[in-house]
């Protein structure tokens, strides 16, 4: 006899309404609302050896993140490099590959099976696509999309599973996985200017440095979630709603929080009081990052 994961529902409705979402007839997977219960018994044919996937020339190498960029200081966080990526995007003709998955490794068998995703402790993973775009005839490759849900700060240990058609499981095999938007690491500058723009229902840049942003001179006014760069090496987000001092002098001056990621290469959310001050002619104060001693360059909205 055969035996799988062992799974006990927390809840019962729960366990029911979460299979009916996150299964669609469409996909062939299922993820459970479940705790995964470490003792485990397996057939034991099916074995996974590696993961790998899809490179997008910008930042993901096989399917997995490649972390700070190269002229990041040796002295910087880097806590999601190399972890398995998934894109919250479909596929679209801008991006270079679409996203996918290789699982590799044996006895597969030639028919699909299903794929078993959770992470490490027995929580579904948040992935609101996976198909099985092939199942190898030879049983040693299982090729598989991956879209990510629009949930951000996603990243951590993940457990895979694969059951041949035979019924037969694999062991688990353990990675790690974080979510991109965009081809946007998390962790990245990039990232964080896009989960905000998304979270607030504003348009993302299509590229993390877009060709129509604009050059911040004394005609420039702040808004609310305007998109700040400093050259092409770092971009933040006006958060607050800018407040505007007039003198009689003609000086104007904005108060507001800029918000940004990895300031510091340390791949966390920070917040700076800023301001940025202008006459008829000059800028007099520029906006600063917690980053850069210098006021920003460009805007985007």
């Amino acid at each position: 006899m055969v035996h799988g994961p062992h799974f006990f529902p927390i809840n019962s409705r729960k366990l029911r309404n979460d299979a009916k979402r996150l299964h669609h007839p469409n996909f062939n997977f299922l993820f459970f609302g479940i705790i995964w219960q470490p003792q485990i018994a397996y057939g034991g044919t099916p074995k996974i050896t590696s993961i790998t996937g899809y490179s997008d020339a910008r930042g993901v190498v096989n399917g997995r993140w490649t972390g700070q960029p190269s002229h990041a200081p040796s002295s910087a966080s880097n806590r999601y490099k190399s972890f398995l990526v998934s894109d919250t995007y479909n596929y679209t003709p801008t991006n270079s590959n679409p996203y996918y998955w290789d699982i590799n490794g044996n006895n597969f068998g030639s028919k699909s099976g299903r794929i078993f995703i959770s992470w490490r402790d027995g929580r579904p993973v948040p992935i609101k696509q996976i198909t099985i775009i092939d199942w190898k005839t030879n049983g040693k490759k299982i090729r598989i999309k991956v879209v990510a849900d629009d949930s951000f700060y996603l990243a951590g240990p993940i457990i895979v599973y694969v059951q041949a058609s035979t019924g037969e499981w694999s062991a688990p095999f353990y990675d790690n996985y974080t979510t991109l938007i965009k081809s946007r690491g998390l962790g990245q500058c990039t990232y964080w200017v896009a989960s905000v723009r998304r979270s607030k229902k504003q348009t993302i840049p299509e590229m993390a440095y877009p060709n129509g942003r604009k050059l911040i001179t004394y005609q420039y006014e702040p808004k609310q979630y305007d998109v700040l760069f400093w050259g092409t090496g770092h971009t933040a987000i006006i958060y607050s709603v800018p407040t505007l001092e007039s003198k009689p002098d003609g000086t104007r001056t904005w108060n507001f929080t800029v918000s940004e990621m990895n300031a510091k290469w340390d791949e966390n959310v920070s917040y700076r009081k800023s301001t940025f001050s202008v006459n008829n002619r000059s800028i007099l104060k520029g906006i600063l990052s917690n980053g850069y001693s210098y006021g920003a360059t460009h805007y985007w909205r």
